[in-house]
């Protein structure tokens, strides 16, 4: 399968790259600073450009037949930026017959009262799922707890719709 991950040289887009890679599939790239991404590999290609921008997010879709976005804004400040990205990604896809996108979400989307601290990006995590309810596309959020850097245990639970009663989870 030919996969394009958004936010690919953060610490879970590069843990989804090597994930990805491992189980077989060509993986591109998208990054906006291509000298940031360490992984080198022959199914590996990188694609440079703003995930705010339609033309580049369009000629990177080409070949495509899944999205995986892992961006992240590096900040609690109020911003846009996830979901206006998100947005770019979604328009793009349809004309580049790409159907299927799974997104990381924060896990406060999920719980009655999230932590007060995490109000802005919990607030721009909703404008993404929101814009992800109005397509007709494939998708899944993924909504995981505070993601760790240990390494995987091999296996997790998912729970549709709600919280796995665990707070952390390993990017791998």
């Amino acid at each position: 399968m030919h996969i394009i991950i958004f936010g690919a040289t953060g610490r879970t887009g590069s843990a989804l790259i090597e994930h990805g890679l491992a189980q077989g599939h060509a993986v591109t790239a998208f990054v906006r600073d291509p000298q940031k991404l360490l992984i080198k590999h022959e199914r590996l290609t990188v694609a440079t450009g703003d995930a705010q921008n339609f033309a580049a997010v369009s000629e990177a879709l080409t070949g495509q037949e899944a999205v995986i976005s892992a961006l992240s804004s590096g900040t609690l400040e109020p911003t846009t930026q996830l979901s206006s990205s998100t947005q770019t990604i979604i328009r793009a896809m349809a004309p580049q017959n790409v159907r299927r996108i799974i997104v990381t979400l924060s896990m406060g989307l999920l719980l009655s009262a999230p932590p007060p601290q995490f109000v802005n990006i919990d607030k721009e995590h909703h404008r993404i799922y929101e814009a992800l309810q109005l397509t007709n596309l494939d998708w899944i959020a993924a909504c995981p707890p505070s993601i760790t850097g240990e390494p995987g245990q091999g296996s997790y639970r998912a729970v549709a719709g709600g919280t796995p009663g665990s707070y952390t989870i390993s990017r791998y």
